[in-house]
């Protein structure tokens, strides 16, 4: 359980004579685990939104955003949502319920929004997130999850007609 030098000492008996070695081993430091990165799960095809209606991405729709770390334990997620030709809402319901801390934005309206939480904090916000489009034509929805060390960024391709 410490590193640096340690000693082993063997003693052997013939059955007459005992014979001790002293061995001097330099004794390595731990492996240090490596960080395994945030999963993003996103829809994997282009979704399709209205001018002036609101495309929600939820369980019931089967097109939730979520975030799994297999190493993260009780440490902080930091997720950035970034809409492209459209604005991002979460449902306030689920940020009180969530207990996540905004950085940028609020969760109203906003182009650009990042909040910290554990991930089932982040999730748990994340069980609603509407897109209004702002124009008809190509947007996008870009999730990037950092855990400190690594970031993992999907994007949502979205159709606004």
């Amino acid at each position: 359980t410490s590193t640096g030098a340690a000693s082993l000492s063997v003693a052997t008996n013939d059955g007459s004579v005992t014979t001790t070695d002293v061995i001097s081993i330099d004794v390595a430091p731990a492996v240090t685990p490596q960080n395994i990165a945030p999963v993003n799960h996103v829809p994997t095809t282009t979704q399709a939104a209205t001018l002036g209606s609101t495309l929600g991405f939820y369980y019931t729709t089967n097109n939730n955003i979520s975030v799994s770390d297999a190493d993260a334990g009780s440490n902080l997620e930091t997720v950035t949502l970034s809409a492209t030709n459209g604005t991002i809402n979460l449902a306030q319901s689920l940020i009180t319920e969530s207990g996540i801390t905004f950085s940028v934005g609020d969760g109203i309206a906003d182009q650009t929004m990042t909040f910290s939480g554990t991930v089932s904090q982040v999730n748990i916000a994340l069980g609603w997130v509407g897109f209004n489009g702002t124009s008809t034509g190509a947007a996008s929805l870009s999730v990037a999850t950092n855990d400190g060390t690594v970031t993992t960024t999907d994007v949502i391709d979205i159709n606004v007609a």
